[in-house]
């Protein structure tokens, strides 16, 4: 029993205190709960009056503190801006049934009083402390530490929180460094519910259903050990852009960064009484080749059979050793040449100064540090796809694999791009790197039709193992947008080539035998529509758009529950997350989804977007400090640029209108470093409940209309936004 509430009892706060804990919530749990209890909450007015028969309806929970002054906790906010107070909590939407729920408030306004009685709605299971957060209100970093790349890692087979993985790389880098708490070759190489970790090493992976053939690792053990995975805590862990630390329980730490075409892995066995170690080298593909150098060790003897290389190192003057993982697709001779011979920390602060670089583009204000974490987080996950996939001879000419077999399989001139799915990323991600920063855009763009240049085609899928056979329209969707953000392109010919190329490509494929796939009948009538005319003409007039999504969003709870989902949502996305969004029939488990709320803007009805979009934004990306942070597959960038975008108060809902739907920023003051000048968002009173926008003023002027256009903004703007509550 983790209920220690008894024991604050008399604590005094002091400042710099918080108050964490974390909970389990489910129907069971409220089923238990005394009669005489509920009859009471009942009869209160001040506690609302919440249905107890429903799923979702243990979800009315709160834990208060009453201090001997007579003030309560209720009157403070978690670290997402909710109240603590019960109605706010349950209408937040922002407590999760059968998931962890974890919340971390600022004890600040209550520094110096004295705790008399601590009370829970309904009796449960809690772990619970005081404790001084130093990183929090003293955070002494620069921005790349705010970030935790395990954001999203907190997933189950059926439920996911993001599917992501805690990588070290370089912004759209050649590999990433990966710890594995998987062995070699499983779809989803860490798992943050696990406490073992089987290695590090590399990874090509961008999509878990995809896997990653090419991925390598590493794992260092006392000679005679016979285990090959280590047991941690998440306490011990640091997961960071540009480094992965851990303390093992058996005292051994392990840090990894990378560099290039290399991951380096720092073990360090100081703690231990080891002399000699053996680490294992494991590689899954043949397709690529790998060079390991091992630093800081004297390699005794190596063994080699057909699954793993074994190399026994005895210490020298420290137990310290650095193995280093360098990879080719080129040759073994090129595997060599891509190592270089460089320090763990050099490497290190080169990858740290990258990130930084990238980062600082961006700066938020007038919010706390949970929030702020967000928003640089989704800005890491953006810029981690596509990935480069040449390398630099010898001769300086660059090249890149044949992985379209079209030379033999010989290097082929020039810089390719992968690990990209258009059908994906048009929507949000490409929109954001023409706002954000065209030349690298551009550069990317081009790395990617280099498949066209190699092969007369590209396809939906670009990864390590070549393409799929889908005909792909979302490409040239993202390269007419391209065009539109950058009309003096050199690429134009060979964009529109591609273009042609694709129309002219169409392949049958087996189709699954559901009606509908993807989307229902009512999101296939909603979403797939981009032009503002054409939806307004589907449905007759702006009335009956609005009718149409207030069905959508606001259907009753049981319907939303009891819908005919098919196999594909099943099968693929799991039914559990997207029913705990609560929001009617809406989910995010198709990406056309993602802009069915901004259609109200079709109809002039922006309170309801409004409100609506604020929501998704506070209490879908709960969980950050625990692995969660979304709900739903993060889709290589994809649901980050949503919520990026809705932070920023401008959305791309037509990605060739060069237009932006205006809504609330979330922050009080952004700033953006344009191609051409900054974007100054200045919205002093934005929170969660200031979520309407009464006035929006254009570099002064004021600005009518629910959109503002990419020309407007592009050499940089000054924009004022008055809110209101919604």
């Amino acid at each position: 029993m983790k209920d220690n509430i008894a024991n604050l009892s008399g604590k005094t706060i002091e400042y710099g205190d918080y108050l964490v804990y974390s909970f389990f919530l489910t129907p069971e749990l409220l089923e238990k709960a005394n009669d005489n209890f509920f009859k009471l909450i009942k009869r209160n007015k001040n506690y609302g009056k919440p249905n107890f028969e429903s799923y979702y309806d243990c979800t009315f929970w709160s834990l208060d503190i009453t201090f001997t002054d007579g003030s309560n906790l209720s009157e403070a906010e978690d670290q997402y801006g909710i109240k603590l107070e019960v109605n706010e909590q349950y209408n937040s939407k922002a407590l999760f049934v059968n998931q962890i729920n974890y919340k971390c408030i600022n004890l600040a306004e209550f520094a110096g009083k004295t705790i008399k009685k601590a009370v829970m709605t309904y009796p449960i299971d809690i772990d619970i402390k005081i404790a001084d957060i130093i990183e929090v209100d003293h955070f002494i970093g620069d921005i790349v530490d705010l970030i935790d790349t395990r954001r999203g890692t907190n997933n189950t087979s059926n439920y996911f929180r993001g599917n992501t993985f805690p990588v070290v790389s370089e912004p759209f880098g050649f590999l990433f460094g990966m710890p594995f708490t998987n062995s070699l070759g499983s779809n989803q190489p860490y798992i943050y519910s696990s406490n073992k970790l089987y290695g590090f090493g590399i990874s090509h992976i961008y999509d878990y259903k995809k896997g990653d053939e090419e991925a390598v690792l590493c794992f260092a053990r006392q000679k005679g050990e016979k285990r090959e995975f280590a047991e941690f805590s998440h306490f011990c862990e640091s997961a960071k852009p540009y480094i992965y630390s851990v303390i093992f329980n058996n005292k051994v730490k392990a840090c990894m960064t990378v560099h290039k075409y290399t991951c380096l892995v720092e073990y360090d066995f100081t703690e231990t009484s080891a002399d000699s170690i053996e680490i294992i080298v494991k590689k899954k593909s043949k397709k690529s080749f790998l060079h390991t150098v091992i630093q800081g060790g004297t390699v005794k003897d190596i063994k080699v059979d057909s699954k793993k290389t074994i190399y026994t190192v005895d210490f020298r003057q420290k137990k310290k050793v650095v193995v280093n993982l360098t990879q080719s697709f080129i040759s073994q001779q090129q595997a060599r040449f891509n190592y270089k011979n460089m320090s763990f920390n050099k490497c290190t602060l080169i990858l740290n100064r990258a990130w930084k670089k990238q980062l600082s583009k961006y700066t938020v204000g007038g919010t706390n540090f949970f929030l702020t974490q967000i928003f640089y987080s989704n800005i890491f996950r953006m810029h981690l796809y596509p990935n480069m996939f040449y390398e630099k001879m010898p001769d300086g000419k660059i090249v890149h694999p044949d992985i379209h077999n079209v030379n033999g399989e010989k290097p082929i001139d020039g810089p390719l791009m992968i690990n990209n799915d258009f059908s994906k990323t048009y929507k949000l991600v490409w929109p954001a790197f023409f706002l954000l920063h065209i030349s690298q855009a551009q550069e990317l763009l081009s790395g990617l039709l280099q498949n066209y240049f190699d092969s007369g085609k590209i396809f939906k899928c670009l990864s390590t193992k070549g393409t799929d056979d889908i005909n792909n329209i979302y490409l040239n969707i993202i390269l007419q947008s391209f065009v539109l953000y950058n009309a003096n392109s050199s690429n134009i010919q060979n964009i529109f080539g591609s273009i042609l190329q694709n129309s002219e490509i169409i392949k049958n494929k087996k189709i699954r035998l559901d009606d509908y796939t993807r989307i229902d009948q009512l999101e296939s009538k909603i979403c797939p529509v981009y032009d503002k005319d054409s939806i307004l003409d589907l449905y007759g007039n702006q009335d009956n758009l609005i009718k149409a999504l207030d069905n959508y969003f606001f259907s009753e709870r049981e319907f939303a529950k009891k819908k005919n989902w098919t196999n594909y949502h099943k099968l693929v996305n799991g039914l559990s997350p997207f029913n705990d969004i609560r929001f009617g029939l809406f989910n995010l488990d198709n990406l056309a989804n993602y802009n069915i709320p901004f259609l109200y803007s079709y109809a002039k009805n922006t309170k309801k977007m409004q409100k609506i979009v604020s929501e998704i934004w506070y209490y879908l990306q709960v969980g950050s400090d625990i692995g969660y942070g979304y709900l739903g597959d993060e889709d290589q960038g994809v649901m980050s640029a949503f919520y990026f975008f809705i932070g920023l108060g401008l959305y791309p809902l037509n990605p060739l209108s060069g237009e932006f739907v205006i809504t609330a920023p979330r922050f009080p003051f952004c700033e953006l470093d344009l191609p051409n000048g900054r974007l100054i968002i200045n919205a002093p009173l934005a929170n969660r409940e200031n979520c309407c926008v009464k006035s929006v003023k254009l570099n002064g002027e004021l600005h009518k209309g629910l959109t503002i256009n990419y020309e407007e903004i592009k050499n940089g703007a000054y924009l004022e936004f008055e809110l209101e509550k919604g």
